[in-house]
């Protein structure tokens, strides 16, 4: 592929990142129920699928993989968390909440990185 279409590639995948990064989030942070957070609406777990889909996309157009990119993975626990842990526990709240920050973490830096044009 040319390096003008992985770059504009690139940034698409960027801008849609951001979004669906924002989108969990501010679900995450309006919820004060556990329940809320184990029963999960269709679109949450569509928005999760489609940022995981695209990180593996990005991976395969940047071919080089940078530190940053490993921390949305900190976020995607984040958001399993209500599962796998059975009590309610006062800190799942917090690591929720914080976690699911990491999954903006990267979209954030590779705009960055991008807009210097270091990528």
């Amino acid at each position: 592929m040319n390096q003008s279409i992985k770059r504009f590639f690139h940034l698409l995948m960027l801008i849609v990142l951001l979004p669906i990064s924002a989108y969990v989030f501010f679900y995450y942070w309006a919820n004060s129920s556990v329940e809320g957070l184990r029963q999960l609406p269709t679109l949450i777990w569509s928005s999760i699928i489609v940022y995981i889909l695209i990180q593996m996309i990005k991976r395969f157009v940047t071919k080089k993989v940078e530190w940053y990119e490993y921390t949305y993975y900190i976020g995607l626990a984040a958001v399993l968390i209500p599962f796998v842990i059975p009590a309610n526990p006062d800190w799942s709240f917090t690591v929720t909440r914080y976690g699911t920050l990491f999954l903006a973490f990267p979209p954030v830096v590779d705009l960055i990185r991008f807009s210097q044009k270091k990528i």
